[in-house]
C-alpha cells in the first residue's frame, strides 16, 4: 500500500473519520482482495496459457510487458500535460471531501477501487500469477496464489 500516494491519503484521512474503528480495517479488507484477484486472474491466464513450455505463450508475454510499458509512458505524459500551472493550487477530488462520511461498504468498494485500478498496483501484483504457474509445485500446491505462498513458506 505504501506505494501509493493516493492510498496513503484515503487511510490517513479514513483513520480521523467518525467510523475509524471500522472502515480502516474494511478498506484494508478490499484492498487485499483487489490484489489477491489481480494476482489470481494473471495466475489463470498464465496457466491457461502454459507459459512455461510454449515459445508463442512467452512471445505473448513479451510483447505484453512491452505494451504495458508503452501505455504507462502515454499515461505519464498525460499526466504531465495536466498537472496544474506552477504557483496554482489543485482541485481536491470530490472522494477526498466525503472520506469521513463512509460507510462500510463504502470504505470496502474505495479499497476495491484504488487498488484495483492503480495501474502501479496492477503491474505489481499481476508477475507473480506466471511464476506461481511456472514454480513447479504440483497443481494441487498451485491452486491459489494464497495457497501457494503459504506452502511454500514465502
Amino acid at each position: 500500500m505504501a506505494l501509493s500516494i493516493v492510498a496513503i491519503i484515503a487511510v490517513t484521512l479514513m483513520l480521523f473519520s467518525e467510523r475509524a474503528r471500522v472502515n480502516g480495517p474494511v478498506f484494508l479488507l478490499g484492498w487485499v482482495l483487489a490484489l489477491a484477484v489481480v494476482s489470481g486472474v494473471a495466475y489463470g491466464l498464465a496457466d491457461q496459457g502454459d507459459a512455461s513450455t510454449s515459445a508463442s505463450a512467452g512471445d505473448s508475454i513479451a510483447w505484453g510487458k512491452i505494451a504495458f510499458g508503452v501505455l504507462f509512458l502515454g499515461l505519464a505524459r498525460r499526466n504531465r500535460r495536466n498537472r496544474p500551472a506552477p504557483g496554482a493550487q489543485p482541485e481536491m477530488p470530490k472522494w477526498m471531501g466525503g472520506i469521513d462520511a463512509l460507510t462500510p461498504v463504502k470504505a470496502l468498494g474505495l479499497g476495491l477501487l484504488l487498488a484495483g485500478v492503480n495501474p502501479k498496483n496492477l503491474m505489481l501484483a499481476s508477475p507473480p500469477g506466471p511464476g506461481w504457474r511456472n514454480s513447479g509445485f504440483p497443481r494441487a500446491t498451485r491452486s491459489s496464489p494464497c495457497s501457494c505462498s503459504w506452502r511454500s513458506g514465502a
